[in-house]
């Protein structure tokens, strides 16, 4: 008798370790993702997430922030990549004042099926009516993509299509695509390519062809485009 209760015990132990098994592998692991489980251990790449052709658009996020403007456009391009144009002219309490957009990191956006689409790692669900976008968070903004420090909220953005300007018009505040801490990257002479396409040396950092003096008259692709540490 002593035996068999022995190997009961044992039994039941051994269930109750199968259960508590069972019960992890249903639940999901805090902080990840609803569609991207496995993604929050990893660096947002800012490559294309799929075919996102439905809601692709350069849409206008502007936002009133202390009473002015915060003028933000997002370029959401067919193949799922994400873009933050922030205007630096448009008086909002963060801005520089230049006549410029500081260009964000591009972000990968991944269809999930239907009107379901991830941010990277978060899940959304975005809807196009006509010339409005409707983006509501399914799961907690913790990329705080609208750069208002809360990253606990499950926001809605209401963005609308822009006619003008358009994408060729927004120009960065850096020389390329996006703003760097690295002043080589950014603003030597030595690392930009001379009219001749060679790099460094004393040959000028400055486009060939450009009046310089009335720089007003070039628009959209035919801005030059210099640093700050070029402009003087």
């Amino acid at each position: 008798m002593h035996r068999n209760h022995i190997l009961s015990g044992l039994a039941f132990m051994f269930l109750l370790s199968l259960a508590g098994c069972s019960g992890n592998d249903d639940g999901q692991p805090a902080g990840t993702s609803m569609f991207n489980p496995n993604l929050p251990g990893a660096q947002n790449t800012g490559e294309p997430g799929g075919d996102t052709t439905a809601i692709a658009g350069l849409w206008d996020g502007t936002t009133e922030v202390d009473g002015a403007s915060d003028v933000v456009y997002w370029n959401l391009a067919a193949n799922g990549v994400l873009t933050r144009y922030d205007y630096q002219q448009d008086g909002a309490p963060t801005a520089s004042g230049e006549n410029c957009y500081v260009v964000g990191e591009p972000i990968t956006v991944t269809p999930e099926g239907g009107a379901d689409y991830s941010i990277f790692d978060v899940a959304v669900t975005a809807v196009r009516n006509g010339d409005s976008l409707t983006i509501t968070f399914i799961e907690a903004d913790k990329n705080d993509l609208d750069s208002d420090d809360d990253t606990t909220e499950l926001p809605t953005f209401v963005w609308t299509l822009l006619a003008t300007p358009v994408l060729d018009d927004l120009n960065s505040c850096t020389l390329g695509t996006s703003m760097s801490d690295d002043p080589q990257a950014d603003g030597n002479a030595a690392s930009i390519p001379a009219p001749d396409g060679t790099v460094g040396g004393d040959q000028s950092p400055f486009p060939a062809g450009i009046d310089w003096s009335d720089i007003s008259q070039y628009t959209g692709t035919d801005k030059p485009y210099i640093t700050r540490a070029e402009c003087t």
